[in-house]
């Protein structure tokens, strides 16, 4: 593989190691907070930009370093160009450092010493994916090997040696194909020659067994899929209904559980997926027939699910939590009114949120711990 970049230095290669040991504590919040209350939300910002132009993609398996893009430039640039890894102790460190003009980080590692993403060299060029770490810094994956050229990245396993992502399929329009990167090996996890079968991971097992995402195969519905290893690619979507369409958002560490949402009968509910039981439909917080529910995560044994509860009447998002014994259970809310079209990634138990907020115009990262929400609800 053809190294993008010179090694970091020494220096930087222990503060960056401490990120794998120490865990989330409270940053400083910023002046110009939004309208909405989020006081519970820990933002992610750079010594340049403290303001804002931050985008965060994944977060680490233990929940302690989080990836993204953002502006190391000023807060002129307004282009959120270069991969970030940040922590509590070392907060946002550029891992770019200078390499390309853009780069963007999509996943992580469980403890944060391997990242992937995406480069490119030119506007009008491709992007590529890389992998970063301390000892390596960015290594365009497509010098060694070509294979990878249009593969985007979602999910890393526990160790960073297996990769699941999409492909774009350039003979195929704009469509994606499902798929993992192992031991160098690009395998799609649908049919490569059905072209119109359009597929997309969101999520993998610390162990990079078992991968869900949703799948359109012929170009009507999109339907919630888990691929395992050994065993090939099933529709989980057990719920009937008219205009049914449903997507897998995240699995539990154990791969027991997979939950998401499901569009059916013209109402838009959460679900918890298991072998034995199916798809399960989670039930709503109010009885508002425009309300919509996503399930955006799951602790490590499938017991806890929580998600975010919208209506179109009312600009206000709130949280929940669903469990077999309490049912769904409203935690209030939700700090900084955040979309379920922001939120990047959950720690393996599902405790720890990223995703990306606007504050007054710009793009901010943040992290909020979920346990801590579900606990004062209790």
């Amino acid at each position: 593989m053809t190294n993008v970049n010179t090694p970091m230095k020494k220096a930087k290669k222990i503060l960056f190691a401490t990120i794998t040991v120490l865990g989330i504590t409270q940053l400083a919040m910023s002046r110009d907070l939004p309208a909405t209350d989020d006081s519970e939300l820990q933002h992610l910002t750079t010594p340049i930009a403290a303001a804002g132009f931050t985008e965060a993609r994944a977060i680490s398996a233990n929940g302690k370093v989080v990836v993204g893009s953002a502006d190391f430039k000023g807060a002129e640039c307004r282009c959120d160009s270069d991969a970030f890894a940040w922590s509590s102790t070392t907060g946002m460190i550029d891992i770019n450092q200078g390499a390309v003009p853009w780069s963007w980080a999509t996943a992580v590692n469980a403890d944060g010493s391997v990242i992937v993403g995406l480069l490119q060299y030119a506007v009008e060029e491709r992007s590529r994916p890389f992998r970063w770490t301390a000892e390596t810094g960015l290594v365009d994956l497509t010098k060694a090997n070509p294979q990878l050229e249009n593969f985007y990245p979602v999910a890393l396993s526990a160790d960073g040696t297996i990769m699941a992502g999409r492909v774009r399929l350039l003979n195929q329009g704009a469509r994606t194909r499902a798929a993992i990167v192992s031991n160098g090996v690009l395998t799609y996890l649908g049919s490569p020659q059905n072209t119109r079968e359009d597929s997309d991971v969101t999520a993998m097992t610390p162990n990079g067994d078992i991968v869900v995402g949703h799948i359109n195969a012929d170009g009507t519905s999109n339907r919630a899929f888990l691929w395992k290893k050994n065993e090939g690619m099933k529709d989980i979507t057990t719920i009937k209904g008219h205009f049914l369409s449903s997507y897998a958002t995240n699995v539990s560490a154990d791969g027991s559980t997979v939950v998401g949402s499901v569009f059916a009968d013209g109402v838009n509910h959460a679900f918890q997926w298991t072998e034995k039981n199916g798809m399960k439909d989670l039930g709503a917080l109010t009885n508002d027939e425009d309300e919509k529910l996503e399930a955006i995560a799951v602790s490590g044994n499938g017991a806890l699910v929580f998600g975010i509860s919208s209506r179109r009447s009312v600009s206000e998002r709130r949280l929940f939590q669903w469990s077999v014994n309490k049912g769904m259970v409203d935690l209030g809310p939700a700090p900084g009114n955040i979309d379920t079209s922001y939120i990047a990634g959950t720690s393996s138990d599902g405790s720890i949120l990223t995703g990306t907020i606007s504050r007054g115009g710009l793009k901010n990262a943040f992290v909020l711990d979920l346990s801590k929400i579900g606990k004062s609800q209790e």
